[in-house]
């Protein structure tokens, strides 16, 4: 004859293991609730911050310095690079509209050395600068 309260002990278990599986199925359908509600804001907020760049634009600015009489400019604000032969200060100065990421500026002494330096501001704020010295030494400003 069964034992009644081996039966009750073990009907208690299933009860309990039902108990804790819904618990969790819970736990994690809230999680995931939660995770696709955030990970939704955060990219609507990450998109509205590029909408609102891209509608104001930035002002960006190259210079390059240094001890040498010339030296090899070469920048670029997007695909287009360019270069020139400057007198050193140089500078220029972009309305750049969009969300800018990027860019670069190379700032090239000749063979005879010397000291030259770049130098980017976005919203005059520096982002990069860097220093080179020697015969055809290159200061890189990039990934600003």
């Amino acid at each position: 004859m069964p034992d009644p309260k081996r039966d009750a002990r073990g009907t208690a278990r299933v009860v309990l293991g039902l108990l804790v599986a819904a618990v969790m199925c819970v736990a994690f359908v809230g999680f995931l609730a939660w995770w696709l509600l955030f990970d939704r804001t955060a990219s609507e907020v990450e998109n509205a911050l590029d909408d609102l760049q891209a509608d104001q634009g930035v002002v960006l600015v190259y210079e390059a310095t240094g001890d040498v009489a010339a030296a090899t400019v070469r920048y670029s604000t997007t695909a287009d690079v360019e270069e020139e032969v400057a007198a050193l200060p140089w500078t220029k100065e972009f309305t750049v509209m969009g969300a800018f990421r990027g860019g670069t500026l190379d700032v090239t002494t000749g063979p005879d050395g010397g000291t030259v330096t770049c130098r980017v501001t976005v919203d005059g704020v520096e982002k990069r600068t860097a220093t080179a010295s020697g015969p055809d030494a290159v200061a890189e400003c990039s990934d600003f």
